[in-house]
């Protein structure tokens, strides 16, 4: 089944590969216990296996979106660093782009870039365009002055589109429990 779907990435094909052998297995063991029980309608009906694999359906659906192979990703907020708009252990939907998009940024926009090993989550305040690479000038609105360091057009990984407050605190209260420090990821 898998050479249907070309050049996909290992976290996916392995999640085919899960959903089919469970899938599989479910339709089996239905298929035995109907053969080796005498079960009235009723029994059959409560057995029936559709509303397990629809379950599983879900729930890959909602792996493969915290996993980021959609065009949108969640993304937890670890810190206060744009409040009013966003507190800590919000989660903001982001829209992923690359390089070729940054273009369509404007001032205003709610970038998510990599910053070495962290992830941020600031207000574009400015943009400024040399030797054909843009670099934005970014800022947490609370914050009172502007990141030092410029964002390059290759460290824009998303622009924030929807925000849901409160779902990211177990995201949160993991990376302070796994770094046994509060969090120091700025946002």
């Amino acid at each position: 089944m898998l050479p249907i779907f070309p050049n996909i990435d290992w976290f996916f094909t392995s999640i085919l590969d899960m959903l089919l052998a469970l899938v599989l297995f479910i339709y089996i063991n239905y298929e035995h216990t109907i053969k080796i029980n005498r079960l009235t309608r009723k029994q059959k009906k409560n057995i029936n296996p559709k509303k397990t694999v629809i379950y599983i359906g879900m729930v890959i659906f909602v792996v493969v979106f915290i996993a980021g192979l959609f065009p949108y990703k969640p993304v937890a907020v670890m810190s206060n660093s744009m409040v009013p708009d966003f507190y800590r252990g919000y989660v903001v939907i982001c829209k992923k782009i690359n390089s070729k998009d940054a273009s369509n940024i404007k001032i205003g926009d709610i970038l998510q870039y990599q910053l070495e090993r962290n992830a941020i989550i600031h207000r574009v305040t400015n943009i400024e365009e040399e030797d054909g690479k843009l670099y934005f000038t970014t800022k947490g609105d609370n914050n009172e002055f502007p990141d030092t360091k410029r964002v390059e057009e290759n460290q824009v990984m998303g622009i924030v589109k929807f925000k849901i407050p409160y779902i990211g605190y177990p995201s949160v209260w993991f990376s302070e429990f796994l770094f046994k420090r509060k969090s120091n990821i700025q946002t």
